[in-house]
């Protein structure tokens, strides 16, 4: 049974953002094949190059993360946040209003997309050194350039590359500062 699969930052081709106001890059969807209006999750790192408007999603929440640089967000309802590497990650509806605008140059965004019926979703930033325990289905995506240990396997990974664990990761280290995305089953879903 394989641990899982390095997905690579350079592999993943650039998809015009649902508004057209920039791009993204598509790490990985449920089901395979979705499109933007029937994912149950999607989760991708966009180039926030210039000030500009968050595309709209029905009845989907967003948790977004920062790989590089720093972000305004000003979402509807919400005090504004400057979100940058170091930030826990900031969790709002994809049905409201969100304006983001980089400071002091690009910011990368790490973007967990789940729609409320299928799940929840979180990104956990974890530091260098070992990580207790990875949940199946979890993505683990390198900041920087970085070794990630599973056991006896070792798996060289560019920044912005993904690993996404097929099976529970246990005995797992990285390197450098990661982040992990997981979706869970909303309440009450057997």
């Amino acid at each position: 049974m394989s641990d899982g699969g390095l997905i690579r930052a350079a592999d993943r081709p650039e998809v015009a953002w649902k508004n057209g106001g920039g791009v993204t890059r598509e790490i990985a969807r449920f089901p395979a094949g979705a499109g933007l209006d029937d994912f149950a999750w999607r989760l991708s790192a966009a180039r926030v190059d210039v000030p500009g408007a968050f595309s709209h999603f029905a009845r989907v929440d967003r948790t977004n993360a920062i790989l590089s640089g720093r972000l305004r967000l000003e979402v509807a309802g919400s005090d504004p946040v400057t979100l940058t590497p170091a930030c826990a990650a900031y969790r709002f509806a994809g049905d409201v209003a969100a304006f983001g605008t980089p400071e002091g140059g690009p910011a990368l965004d790490l973007n967990l997309m789940v729609r409320r019926d299928a799940g929840v979703g979180a990104i956990h930033a974890f530091d260098a050194g070992v990580i207790d325990e990875v949940d199946a289905g979890a993505i683990l995506v390198a900041s920087r350039d970085l070794v990630l240990r599973i056991g006896a396997r070792t798996v060289a990974m560019r920044a912005h590359d993904a690993f996404r664990f097929d099976a529970r990761g246990e005995d797992v280290a990285v390197s450098a500062p990661v982040k992990i995305a997981s979706v869970r089953p909303p309440a009450g879903a057997s």
